[in-house]
């Protein structure tokens, strides 16, 4: 599957700016001492989630320039090395750090011309049979102009990954990083594929 981003990206990238606005609003009055303060995630520090949405912008920066250049995305041996750096920078380092890398991220979306737009794909999976635990449950993730979740029907042969419906939830709102991502069976199906479909936010 081909993710097209010339589908209507303007109200995409407004909304990109408006959340890159807020997050520096929040994260610059913060000091040395209330970037290391829990966050909403128990077990993060605020530094800690902004290391998580830095390393991101800078991943997906790779992923943008496979999209432009038509080559393939990066693999999951890349992004290892990206987090490593992540991790072992400072609390304010990774604060700072974090709302730049966002912000470069940002501008080089709101610098693509329409040529640039029209070219930009990504190939990626196209269906996938997603098998969760506690509760059981069998769905279908597709991921083509929209990403959508359905029933799977048992007739169906797709790749498929099984995980506990939580570690399912956290994919979705982009937070089952490899830190916190518990044993599940993926098969044919790169779990950082399907992290790159959901960013977080």
């Amino acid at each position: 599957m081909n993710t097209n981003f010339a589908k209507a990206p303007a109200p995409w990238i407004a909304a990109l700016r408006r959340s890159h606005d807020r997050l520096r609003m929040l994260v610059d009055p913060l000091d040395v001492e209330q970037h290391q303060e829990g966050s909403y995630d128990s077990e993060w520090s605020i530094a800690q989630v902004l290391s998580h949405l830095g390393s991101g912008a800078e991943i997906f920066s790779l992923f943008l320039d496979a999209g432009l250049s038509g080559d393939d995305p990066p693999g999951r041996e890349t992004f290892l090395p990206i987090r490593e750096a992540w991790t072992g920078r400072s609390p304010p380092e990774q604060a700072a750090d974090a709302l730049e890398a966002d912000k470069a991220l940002l501008e080089r979306f709101e610098s693509l011309d329409a040529a640039q737009q029209w070219r930009f794909r990504l190939p990626l999976f196209r269906r996938v049979r997603v098998s969760t635990s506690d509760p059981e449950r069998q769905l279908v993730l597709e991921v083509g102009e929209a990403v959508t979740l359905g029933a799977w029907d048992a007739e169906e042969s797709l790749p498929e990954v099984r995980l506990p419906a939580e570690a399912f939830l956290r994919l979705v709102y982009g937070r089952l990083d490899p830190a916190h991502t518990p044993p599940l069976e993926t098969g044919a199906v790169d779990l950082d594929e399907l992290r790159a479909v959901f960013p977080g936010f």
